[in-house]
């Protein structure tokens, strides 16, 4: 667990990380090659506003979803209500023999015991969600 009051003490996630995650979303900010032909396709300026608004929303709820995600998975994991969950999520951890394996588990075996029966709509509605939200150019007809 990452302690946010600590953050300088953390060898893999600290301020450095921090400070390189904003400089590249400042970087990226309306200046990325992925985005360049959106940035440059509205028929008017106040498209071109309203699809910035409309992505930046859209950024939002993907980071909502996988926020809550995870508040649920360490809810799971460490509020005494769901202590038996929490040594079932254990006793399949401690069968893993690497270490490093057993940290990187730990979150996606506390979400299959989270959504046993709605791991599978979820799945699909994550999957739905990816590709709708993929950015890919439209075509445009030449009957245009």
């Amino acid at each position: 667990m990452v302690n946010p009051f600590d953050i300088g003490q953390q060898p893999d996630f600290n301020g450095w990380y921090v400070l390189i995650g904003m400089l590249m979303n400042l970087y990226y900010f309306r200046g990325s090659a992925w985005g360049q032909g959106f940035a440059a396709a509205a028929k008017s300026p106040h498209e071109g506003k309203m699809a910035g608004i409309l992505g930046m929303w859209r950024g939002f709820a993907g980071g909502v979803m996988g926020g809550l995600v995870a508040i649920g998975a360490l809810t799971l994991l460490h509020h005494p209500d769901f202590h038996a969950t929490a040594a079932a999520v254990q006793q399949q951890l401690s069968g893993i023999s690497n270490p490093q394996l057993q940290t990187q588990l730990r979150m996606p075996l506390a979400l299959g015991m989270l959504l046993p029966w709605r791991q599978s709509a979820f799945l699909a509605i994550a999957l739905f969600g990816l590709v709708a939200g993929l950015d890919r150019p439209c075509t445009v007809s030449a009957a245009r």
